[in-house]
């Protein structure tokens, strides 16, 4: 019988150890994040200018008046935001640390402006109500229908901002996992 068991000792395969070795690739979903987030960055741009535009327009239509001071916080949001997240997800592309702060300070200043944007939409729906008003619309409709548009526009922007807080926590981690030289 202990022949018999070290004829399979010569058979078998002897295992190793395998070592840890981190991937060089960024993980898909956070590839897929950045990509998203150059393009709602540069997004961010037309929003931006948008909201400019309504100061421009606000001087020559008073109805638009009250929205100025929220409009130009909101603009400049917009840019810092564009300012802030294009170089981050860049530098996450390019795999340097530094994306990933740059990255937080982003999911800051997103936390402050969805907030602030939202009640840009709620402060618009009483300008928009005039238009109803006058065409003789049911009013409770149209307001019930801005507040839930107000509502899907904060949900969908805080899904999205969760989305890539767990990209910059996997690029966090995948950055720990490497190894201290660099590898391109």
């Amino acid at each position: 019988m202990d022949e018999e068991q070290d004829d399979f000792a010569e058979v078998r395969p002897t295992r190793r150890p395998r070592k840890a070795t981190a991937s060089k690739t960024l993980p898909v979903f956070v590839l897929v994040m950045m990509i998203l987030d150059i393009l709602f960055s540069l997004g961010r741009v037309l929003t931006a200018f948008a909201n400019f535009s309504l100061v421009l327009v606000a001087q020559q239509q008073p109805k638009f008046q009250s929205l100025v001071g929220i409009s130009v916080a909101c603009g400049v949001l917009d840019v810092l935001l564009f300012l802030l997240g294009l170089p981050a997800a860049i530098g996450i592309l390019m795999k340097a640390p530094w994306g990933k702060t740059l990255g937080w300070v982003a999911v800051a200043v997103t936390g402050l402006s969805i907030p602030i944007t939202a009640y840009s939409g709620y402060l618009a729906i009483p300008i928009n109500m005039q238009g109803a008003i006058a065409a003789g619309a049911d009013t409770n409709v149209i307001q019930g229908a801005a507040v839930v548009g107000v509502l899907i526009g904060v949900g969908i922007r805080l899904l999205i901002l969760v989305l890539y807080i767990v990209a910059l926590v996997q690029f966090g981690k995948w950055l720990a996992a490497r190894p201290a030289e660099n590898d391109e």
